[in-house]
């Protein structure tokens, strides 16, 4: 039997089904490993992060919102076509990498790799 939660919080509508969740944007599913599936034309970003388990965050570049958040290492992500930015996390005793603004086309794929040095 499918489990459903329905949460209203204001005027923001949430939907939980078997470890999907809506995510920013009420035309795409959000499952619980990082990709955004359904409602319309999708790419992927593939986010190479060196160390690996280096923390890092998809915004999307026209809302400000985060699509990803407190990702690690390295992970391919199926985003819906638009403009990010990859914005790294501080390490301790590392430097991060410059946030890197990346553009996601319909069946398109775009590489983003971040590497920390030593300070």
């Amino acid at each position: 039997m499918k489990m459903t939660k329905w949460a209203i919080i204001g005027f923001v509508f949430i939907v939980l089904v078997m470890g999907y969740v809506t995510y920013n944007n009420p035309n795409f599913i959000q499952n619980l490993s990082g990709n955004i599936v359904g409602g319309g034309p999708t790419g992927t970003l593939n986010v190479i992060a060196i160390p690996n388990g280096a923390k890092y965050q998809v915004v999307n570049g026209t809302t400000g919102r985060i699509m990803i958040e407190e990702a690690a290492g390295s992970q391919l992500f199926n985003l819906p076509q638009g403009n990010y930015t990859v914005m790294f996390v501080e390490l301790p005793g590392l430097k991060k990498p410059i946030n890197q603004s990346v553009q996601v086309t319909t069946g398109g794929s775009v590489s983003v790799k971040g590497i920390y040095q030593n300070r």
